[in-house]
């Protein structure tokens, strides 16, 4: 038993110290079939390698590496040995992952950075943001861009660059409000300038400030450089636009009458715009003849004094309505000047061969010059004949003198035979239609003498005569309404009682029929729930009593 603790505790001694010599042996010889990684990071101090460590490892096994840099620096790239010719290569992906096939050193290069501050510059704080700040590599080309509030614009960046010159400020004026900055090797602040836009002041003239207006205005802080046009618009009848002024002055660029257009500067600008109001021009019309007419100015007219029918202003057109009474008709209009400037014939006048009006076109479109004008609305009387109308006895005498009658044309006439004292007129009445002036229309009426009647007295007697009528009731508004016989309804039938009180016959009894015995249904002979049939209960009796006799013989 000695022994054999013995023989055991040296075999135990055995194969630690065995155990120990193979690990000890595997430290200096690399393991069968296995491939060593190997990292490093260039310069020295720039960054770390996170992911799958230094080492030994089975071939085919995936290595997966961070190039992690340090503060002020980034990572560049990676440089991947591989034993054997024509394996190595480089990489811009910071995470690295392969399968390692063989020997492989990956080496991490960082390069170091700079800080890009960008801001807005002090004195134009709320003015607007910037975008852009970081830390960036020598070259980079780094986005920044300035971006103004409403009623704000950007103006210009300032360069501060440390370690060149101390406070040094690089004013780029020409640069945009985004541009691509390129990062020196140095740490730098980048600042936006701002500026509150300029007011553009829209003002219509205090003198007239309700007869217009302006579109088009862009009122409050404009940005400088904007293109602006805008239009005066007179709102009531009579105004026009007498154009726009600015302060400071500025040179506007094409300027139709009623509008103007104009680059918005670099300062505040008031422009004012201005409107007057024509003095109104009255027209007089005048009927000619002065009593076969009525004539009269469209809706569009104002109330004129005495002296004129109505007012309208200048570059404004208007109509006539003739009016003539009737049998009566519009011929032609004539214009005159009656006070103020004569304006050009031309501009007025229009001349129709033959015709001695200015027009005879009864909607012809006058136009107000600069003077007061009168017109004259000449009328005709329309086409007629003058019919003859002779008052004759049946012989054919006449009996008092011939009657002249106007008759127009086209026109329905009728004539009513007047009455002549000591004559019988008969009533007659001549009418018709003429339709030609060459007509000769003679109308004669026919006169009876009347009869003389002799030795005819007419005499009228009145009778008086007393009549004595007995007092009545009082008088009464009532309608008196005649009796009439009223229809009765249908008469009511009376009961005999004799048939009532009659003794009510005996009808003889039939002998009683014997109704047949029917089945009872099965079901129905059958005993309900909750009933014992009788049989069942005298044969459970009968079992009880027989079992008491077997218990007693027992004993």
């Amino acid at each position: 038993m000695r022994y054999s603790k013995l023989i055991f505790v040296l075999m135990l001694t055995l194969i630690l110290v065995f155990g120990s010599s193979i690990s000890a042996f595997a430290t200096i010889l690399p393991p069968v079939d296995k491939d060593l990684l190997m990292l490093d990071v260039e310069p020295n101090g720039s960054g770390t390698i996170t992911g799958t460590s230094e080492g030994w490892y089975n071939d085919g096994t995936e290595i997966s590496i961070t190039a992690v840099p340090n503060t002020g620096y980034a990572f560049k790239y990676w440089d991947v040995e591989i034993d054997g010719p024509g394996n190595d290569y480089t990489s811009t992906n910071i995470n690295l992952i392969f399968n390692i096939t063989k020997n492989t050193k990956c080496t991490a290069y960082f390069e170091k950075t700079y800080h890009l501050n960008v801001s807005v510059y002090s004195s134009s704080d709320g003015m607007g943001t910037v975008s852009g700040t970081g830390d960036y590599k020598k070259d980079d080309m780094v986005p920044v861009q300035a971006y103004p509030n409403d009623g704000y614009r950007f103006v210009k960046w300032i360069v501060k660059v440390y370690d060149r010159h101390p406070n040094e400020e690089d004013l780029t004026p020409s640069q945009p409000s985004s541009f691509d900055y390129k990062m020196p090797d140095k740490n730098v602040d980048l600042f936006a300038v701002f500026a509150e836009n300029p007011d553009l002041t829209i003002l219509v003239d205090p003198s007239e400030p309700a007869i217009g207006e302006v579109t088009g205005a862009i009122t409050g802080k404009v940005l400088p450089g904007t293109s602006i046009t805008l239009t005066g618009n007179p709102t009531v009848r009579g105004a026009y636009f007498n154009g726009f002024t600015f302060n400071p002055e500025i040179t506007p660029t094409g300027t139709p009458p009623d509008s103007v257009t104009f680059v918005m500067p670099d300062g505040d600008i008031e422009v004012t715009a201005h409107f007057g109001m024509y003095d109104p021009k009255g027209v007089r019309l005048v009927p000619s003849p002065a009593d076969k007419g009525n004539p009269a100015l469209d809706e569009n007219a104002l109330t004129g004094p005495p002296d004129f029918d109505g007012y309208y202003y200048y570059g404004e057109t208007y109509n006539v309505i003739p009016n003539p009474i009737e049998n009566w008709r519009f011929v032609g209009y004539n214009w005159k000047c009656v006070s103020g400037p004569e304006p050009e014939v031309a501009k007025v006048m229009v001349a129709l061969e033959s015709s001695p009006y200015m027009s005879v076109d009864p909607d012809y479109d006058f136009s107000i010059h600069g003077c007061n004008t009168e017109i004259t609305v000449y009328y005709e009387e329309d086409p007629y004949i003058m019919a003859t109308v002779k008052y004759q006895n049946q012989s054919g005498g006449t009996i008092r003198p011939d009657d002249s009658v106007k008759i127009y044309l086209n026109d329905p006439y009728s004539i009513t035979q007047p009455n002549i004292s000591g004559y019988v007129n008969p009533g007659s009445v001549a009418s018709g239609v003429v339709t030609d002036v060459e007509t000769e229309l003679v109308i004669i009426f026919k006169y009876d003498v009347p009869q003389v009647i002799t030795n005819t007295v007419t005499e009228t007697v009145v009778v008086t005569q007393t009549v004595t009528v007995p007092a009545t009731t009082e008088a009464t508004t009532e309608a008196v309404i005649l009796e009439e016989e009223t229809p009765l309804g249908a008469a009511m039938i009376g009961f005999n009682f004799d048939e009532i009180l009659e003794p009510v016959p005996v009808v003889e009894e039939a002998p009683e029929e014997l109704l047949p015995v029917e089945e009872t249904p099965l079901g129905d002979a059958l005993p309900q729930t909750g009933q014992i049939p009788a049989d069942l209960f005298y044969g459970i009796g009968g079992l009880v009593s027989a079992m008491g006799v077997y218990l007693k013989r027992r004993k």
